[in-house]
């Protein structure tokens, strides 16, 4: 959890007396978070395609998760529980259902002797978006286009721009890509070697997302939260505490609360979309009873909204793109992060 400008203890910290497996779980992180491949590269690094390929590590594409933790003798309930929200929060998924490779960089990626430095804001990706934004001299800044098609040409791309003002060719040096991965396969029609060589759609978990409005709270039962706050008694994966960066706590109180509704319940993406609001609600309103009951009698709305998690399952047998043999063409970047969310 995120407190007074710091991150606190994470999930499965706070076990009394942790289990012997959870205790050696997290020393062979620590070991696998430094250890380095026969190329000298971390095996799990960020961005992800700085990672090692010693085919030693490529090989945990290749086994679930859960395989894994079974063979290396560290699961039991603790460690079940801290793998399965890791991989409930990151692909809506169960650690058998994800690869080895995939499970292991969420807990591996940064060193863990260092000292972790993570960027929260609650405008999210509104964030980066706006300083990102700042950097393109105004004249350079085109907003609200859509980018139809792409080709190569010689050293420069050259892309199919739609305007209000129609169509127009917008010759560029360099390609940086930030959308859903499954578009890019379209927007190469004279290019097939190109289409080929980038990340295919994943499937991706249904997942229930809501914002719930509170009507005025006592201060006490607010001090508490904080911007995320997960408990071992839910099925979901905690919520998100919206007002957290207000200095001074302005009505609505909003909390966004997230569940993974197959991998916790078993409900699939068509039975979720067939469930009417009423069930989603108290789906909702039965996990805050397992976490803070204190605040369901401020319960003034809920907006529910049924999803597929921003990111696909990196199931067994499916290689990140940019640690294949392929690689992408010169001066283009692939930026997006559903595909596998690393």
């Amino acid at each position: 959890s995120l407190s007074q400008g710091r991150w606190q203890a994470g999930i499965g910290e706070y076990f009394k007396g942790p289990s012997t497996r959870l205790r050696k779980f997290y020393r062979f992180m620590d070991f696998l978070s430094e250890f380095r491949g026969e190329d000298s590269r971390r095996w799990f690094s960020l961005p992800s395609h700085t990672s090692s390929k010693d085919p030693r590590a490529l090989d945990l594409f290749q086994i679930s998760f859960e395989s894994y933790l079974r063979r290396a003798d560290l699961l039991d309930d603790e460690v079940r529980y801290v793998t399965e929200y890791a991989c409930n929060d990151d692909y809506g998924s169960t650690i058998g259902e994800v690869s080895a490779w995939a499970g292991l960089h969420y807990f591996c990626c940064r060193p863990r002797s260092h000292e972790q430095v993570i960027l929260s804001s609650q405008m999210g990706n509104g964030y980066l978006v706006k300083n990102l934004v700042k950097k393109i001299p105004a004249p350079k800044r085109q907003l609200q286009n859509l980018l139809c098609s792409v080709r190569k040409k010689e050293d420069q791309w050259e892309c199919l721009i739609y305007t209000k003002n129609g169509f127009h060719v917008q010759p560029c040096n360099a390609l940086v890509f930030c959308g859903k991965s499954h578009i890019p396969r379209r927007l190469f029609p004279e290019n097939p070697e190109i289409r080929e060589l980038l990340p295919e759609a994943l499937e991706q978990a249904p997942w229930l997302v809501s914002q719930i409005l509170l009507r005025k709270v006592p201060e006490g039962l607010l001090r508490p939260l904080r911007w995320d706050n997960v408990s071992k008694e839910s099925r979901s994966v905690g919520y998100v505490y919206s007002n957290f960066f207000q200095e001074k706590i302005k009505d609505p109180v909003v909390l966004t609360h997230f569940y993974p509704t197959k991998a916790a319940r078993g409900i699939s993406g068509s039975k979720l979309g067939a469930m009417k609001s009423a069930e989603l609600g108290n789906l909702v309103l039965e996990d805050f009873q397992s976490m803070n009951p204190e605040l369901i009698p401020y319960v003034q709305h809920v907006i529910l909204r049924r999803h597929v998690h921003g990111m696909g399952i990196p199931k067994p047998g499916w290689i990140l793109p940019s640690l294949r043999e392929h690689r992408l063409p010169q001066n283009f970047y692939m930026a997006n992060s559903d595909s596998f969310g690393l």
